[in-house]
């Protein structure tokens, strides 16, 4: 499997910081890839439960995942598997909405071959 990422965006400023493991994924059209969504919290007692996180894929499907598990206090990782439906790239974006920080957005971008 190849993987190699093109992009990622994150909004350390807001609710939480979110990234991806690896920070940059390639692959191939109808392949399925691995990558971990990574979520630090902002606020030592956050208001919002670990599944208040909203997962989007645009040009391809969200096949698996783990579910948000707690790696370390505030952090919380999830194991996604995305099909890669679509030449070009790949969205997979996550969010959270916090009432005292705003969004926090991770934004991966998939390159397709």
């Amino acid at each position: 499997m190849i993987v190699l990422v093109t992009a990622l965006i994150s909004v350390p400023s807001n609710a939480c910081e979110i990234t991806f493991k690896p920070p940059v994924l390639k692959g191939k059209l109808g392949q399925t890839v691995k990558v971990t969504a990574v979520v630090w919290w902002e606020h030592r007692r956050c208001e919002l439960g670990k599944d208040d996180v909203d997962i989007e894929v645009r040009g391809g499907k969200l096949v698996k995942q783990s579910g948000w598990e707690k790696v370390d206090r505030g952090v919380y990782e999830n194991d996604l598997q995305i099909k890669l439906e679509r030449k070009g790239t790949v969205e997979l974006d996550v969010h959270r909405r916090c009432r005292k920080k705003g969004l926090s957005i991770g934004i991966l971008k998939i390159k397709v071959e």
